[in-house]
């Protein structure tokens, strides 16, 4: 892996706070967390580069794919998951989008068995 840096982009503090929390303290990641997809899209228009890219695939003015994309196009080797509450038929056509790499949906955040932790994990070892 090139570097050890994580970038989540969501508008909810708490489930950014949770993943956070997760990749820096329990992983030991450098995390850069961004509040909106235009400011996530500024930072990867200067050529900041990162690992892995976790985004809310519905905010405003600047999709999770969008995010994903971008990420993408500096390292193909990146690997990027979007969090998303979408209709299943969505996740379907997210799933073959090229360049995401993964899916984890609200439910799994509120899941007792730590869904979102599990499929991070799974994503894990194929970029490091």
């Amino acid at each position: 892996m090139q570097n050890n840096k994580v970038l989540i982009v969501d508008d909810e503090p708490d489930r950014m706070k949770l993943m956070s929390t997760w990749f820096a303290y329990i992983r030991g990641y450098e995390v850069v967390l961004e509040r909106s997809g235009p400011a996530a899209k500024k930072r990867l228009e200067l050529g900041e580069r990162f690992s892995l890219a976790i985004s809310a695939f519905e905010m405003r003015h600047v999709s999770g794919k969008e995010i994903a994309d971008q990420v993408k196009s500096l390292d193909p080797h990146a690997k990027t998951l979007l969090v998303t509450s979408a209709h299943p038929s969505l996740l379907c056509e997210l799933s073959r989008c090229k360049s995401v790499d993964g899916l984890i949906t609200v439910d799994d955040f509120v899941s007792r068995e730590g869904g979102w932790a599990q499929k991070i994990s799974a994503c894990l070892p194929k970029f490091q």
